[in-house]
């Protein structure tokens, strides 16, 4: 987390994506990306580390796709 989390948004969306002010991210946008999510992962204090996930991470994480094959 940052704080405020606007610098968070800025840098993830404005210098990761490369995405103009007000657009709407969308899963179409996040698939033509290869991403879903993002992990967070605390290194030290004050020290974090950033990873894109692949498509799929966040159904495997909450085992959503085990649910899609259980509603078929």
């Amino acid at each position: 987390m940052s704080n405020p989390n606007k610098a968070l948004g800025k840098w993830l969306l404005r210098d990761v994506f490369e995405l103009p002010e007000k657009t709407l991210v969308t899963y179409d946008m996040l698939r033509i990306f290869g991403v879903d999510s993002v992990m967070f992962t605390k290194l030290e204090e004050k020290k974090y580390r950033i990873d894109f996930c692949v498509l799929g991470t966040y159904e495997k994480m909450y085992h959503l796709d085990d649910v899609e094959q259980d509603e078929e």
